[in-house]
């Protein structure tokens, strides 16, 4: 009776979730049309991407349960990724941050979003261009960059501050980050 309950469980579940998937796929799908339609931000489609994304992992999450519930073995274990292509996977993650980065800072500039957020991201791809990086020339060019990023920050803050769509918060935040970006690319250039 127990495993009824948990199967049944399970299928309610999966079934919610698949719901809750397709309309969410239906939101980005709207999204990305109302932004070519040039009415919608980037945002709305980075938003909606995201929302999609941790929709599909949850579903995949929950089928990977059946086969446990069943007391089966599953058909095809996960496997890890290929260890003898780092280097691609650091170029894939470089692109991924780039791309996220791109949206991140669009939408700041059109008024929506934080300081917050579009530095993550600047960290993020900072930290994934540094992976890459072989030669010491590669380092110093990754931290220009980020260094140039948290510059944009700093000015767009300043701007949106003085159009009064965002506290002083929020520049005192970007000039601390670009403060730390100029520290860490001073010290990247003594050594």
């Amino acid at each position: 009776m127990y495993v009824v309950r948990q199967i049944t469980a399970y299928h309610q579940g999966r079934l919610a979730q698949a719901m809750m998937l397709k309309t969410a796929q239906e939101e980005l799908r709207l999204a990305e049309q109302t932004y070519r339609a040039r009415e919608g931000g980037r945002e709305l489609v980075f938003d909606a991407n995201e929302k999609v994304a941790l929709l599909k992992a949850k579903l995949a999450e929950l089928e990977a349960e059946l086969p446990f519930l069943l007391g089966r073995m599953p058909n095809e274990l996960p496997t890890l990724p290929d260890s003898s292509k780092p280097q691609a996977r650091r170029a894939d993650l470089v692109a991924q941050a780039q791309q996220v980065m791109q949206l991140t800072l669009a939408a700041y500039r059109d008024g929506r979003g934080d300081a917050e957020r579009v530095y993550a991201w600047s960290r993020r791809l900072l930290d994934a261009e540094l992976t890459l990086a072989e030669e010491e020339s590669d380092k110093i060019a990754a931290l220009e960059a980020h260094h140039s990023r948290t510059r944009t920050l700093a000015q767009l803050a300043k701007a949106r501050f003085q159009a009064g769509q965002v506290g002083q918060e929020d520049v005192l935040v970007a000039a601390y980050y670009l403060a730390e970006a100029e520290l860490r690319l001073a010290e990247a250039k003594t050594e």
